[in-house]
C-alpha cells in the first residue's frame, strides 16, 4: 500500500501508518485470522473473547482517552438497593462493596466473580 501524502494521513488516522511497517509472524496471524468474529469486531476463542482495550485504540489512533465518565445510559446512578434486588443479595452487603473508580461508583470485578463462583457452586 502507498500512502502518497503520508503527513495527511497521519493527522486524519493517527499512529494507524506505522502499523503497515509492524512484523509479525504469518503462522500466527492466520491463526487469529481463524477466531475473529466480524460482527463483535472481536476474536472469539472457546472460552472467552479477546477484544482491544479503550487504551489500546487511544495508542493506535493516537487520540488521548479524556478523563470523563464514559457513557452508561442511565439518567442517575443506581442505589444499592436497587442493584441488591437485581443480583438478589443483601442490600448491606453491596453499600460495604462499591467502590469509586474515576468518578464512578461500582462493584469491582474481584467482587462480582466471586459472587458468580459462589451461585454456581451453590446450583
Amino acid at each position: 500500500m502507498v500512502v502518497i501524502d503520508q503527513t495527511g494521513f497521519r493527522n486524519r488516522h493517527g499512529r494507524l501508518l506505522s502499523n503497515l511497517n509492524t512484523k509479525f509472524d504469518e503462522g500466527v496471524l492466520k491463526t487469529l485470522v481463524q477466531f475473529y468474529d466480524p460482527r463483535y469486531h472481536c476474536f472469539t476463542f472457546p472460552d472467552y473473547q479477546l477484544v482491544p482495550t479503550l487504551e489500546e485504540y487511544s495508542y493506535l489512533m493516537g487520540r488521548p482517552v479524556l478523563e470523563e465518565i464514559p457513557f452508561s445510559g442511565l439518567k442517575e446512578t443506581l442505589s444499592a438497593s436497587a442493584i441488591a434486588k437485581a443480583l438478589d443479595l443483601k442490600t448491606s452487603e453491596i453499600a460495604a462493596s462499591i467502590t469509586p473508580k474515576a468518578k464512578i461508583q461500582g462493584l469491582t470485578s474481584k467482587f462480582l466473580l466471586s459472587k458468580a463462583y459462589t451461585y454456581a457452586s451453590s446450583n
